[in-house]
C-alpha cells in the first residue's frame, strides 16, 4: 500500500510539472508567432511610410507649382489690365 501511495504521489507530482511544461511550450509557440506576425507588421508599416513619402513629396512639388503657376497669372493679369488702362 506504501509504495502504491508512494507511486500514485509520484505520478501526481509529475503531472503539474508536464502541465506547466506544456503550457511554457504553447505559450513559447504563441510568442513566436506574435513575433513573426510583429515583424511582418513592422515591414508593411515601413513600406506603407515610404509610399507615403513619395505621395507627399509629389504633392508638395505640385503645389509649389501651382502657387508658382498662380504668382505667374496674377502678374500677368497685372500687367494686362495695366496695358488695358493705358
Amino acid at each position: 500500500y506504501g509504495d502504491d501511495l508512494a507511486e500514485l504521489n509520484d505520478i501526481s507530482s509529475h503531472r503539474p510539472k508536464t502541465a506547466i511544461l506544456y503550457n511554457i511550450q504553447k505559450e513559447n509557440r504563441l510568442i513566436k508567432q506574435l513575433q513573426k506576425e510583429n515583424e511582418e507588421l513592422k515591414q508593411l508599416v515601413t513600406e506603407h511610410r515610404s509610399v507615403l513619402e513619395k505621395i507627399m513629396y509629389k504633392y508638395r512639388q505640385d503645389i509649389q507649382q501651382l502657387i508658382l503657376m498662380n504668382k505667374e497669372e496674377t502678374k500677368a493679369i497685372n500687367i494686362f489690365n495695366t496695358l488695358l488702362a493705358q
